[in-house]
């Protein structure tokens, strides 16, 4: 057995996109009245892609339904839910500050329904665009309703999205989640201590990196001409993955940018403690 073996791989789903579905009567979807006018001006159920786009407008919708799924279930656990991120959900237990369920954690299980929702209006006729509208209108009103919980959800999106992963296969879809390693009772085989060493030394690692991140943006914020590119493609990451699903794996386009900000501030770090040297060598 591998110690870094995780009970519960990443689940995905691939939406099918086929030109022409039929669907059986008991997997009707359920079409909002005002969306019906959209099959009637195409006269044909034929399946269209997002207007024949790829791009997140047309997944906006699903995003945002998500963020609301969430906003309900993991109310109000947000606290366990964040050391659990932060630290691992196996030190969060042990720190006695999670107690919710064993699938909330997973963002796997709040995307299954809203899937399942989007293969059967697919298959009504609908194409991801108007699928997205639909889904848009239903969430907008209950973050309306709780913006807290919205900002809440988000801040735990911010923190998943920034936490470490472990790659076993090509990238995007073949990765798996570290928070969840030995949570819910896992490998009870292995010492309690022991667990707490494999769950933590990676992020102590990961810690560090990022404070070295944050020591070279500080250390050159009046340099922002020279910067500033490479923090706003961070930030457009974070923000766009932080307010939709926070999946980590899409961190890895920004990983390259994290390097290179750690390098900046290892060299600053490195910088001065070889003037505090000469420093006392002069004394």
């Amino acid at each position: 057995m591998h110690i870094l073996e995780l009970a519960r791989p990443r689940q995905y789903r691939t939406l099918q996109r086929p030109d022409r579905v039929v669907i059986g009567a008991d997997r009707r979807a359920q079409v909002p009245p005002e969306f019906e006018h959209m099959l009637a001006e195409r006269g044909n159920p034929a399946v269209k892609v997002a207007g024949q786009r790829g791009d997140i407008l047309g997944f906006l919708g699903h995003f945002l339904l998500l963020q609301t799924e969430r906003m309900k279930a993991l109310y109000p656990r947000y606290a366990g839910h964040f050391a659990g991120y932060l630290l691992g959900y196996y030190t969060a237990e042990q720190l006695g500050i999670y107690g919710g369920s064993i699938d909330d954690k997973y963002i796997s299980h709040f995307e299954e329904p809203i899937q399942l929702r989007t293969e059967e209006f697919i298959a009504a006729g609908y194409d991801y665009e108007d699928i997205s509208n639909i889904f848009t209108k239903e969430a907008l009103p209950k973050i309306a309703r709780h913006p807290i919980q919205f900002l809440s959800v988000s801040v735990l999106n911010f923190v998943n999205f920034n936490s470490p992963i472990l790659m076993r296969g090509p990238l995007w879809q073949n990765a798996a989640d570290l928070y969840p390693q030995f949570a819910d009772g896992r490998h009870p085989e292995i010492p309690s201590y022991l667990k707490l060493i494999i769950v933590l030394t990676p992020r102590l690692l990961w810690f560090l990196l990022f404070f070295f991140v944050i020591k070279a943006v500080i250390k050159n914020i009046c340099n922002w001409n020279k910067i500033s590119w490479i923090i706003l493609i961070i930030a457009y990451f974070n923000i766009m993955y932080g307010v939709s699903s926070g999946l980590n794996r899409y961190a890895l386009p920004i990983y390259p940018f994290y390097v290179i900000l750690a390098v900046i501030g290892i060299s600053i770090l490195w910088q001065k403690i070889k003037e505090k040297k000469s420093l006392l060598s002069r004394e």
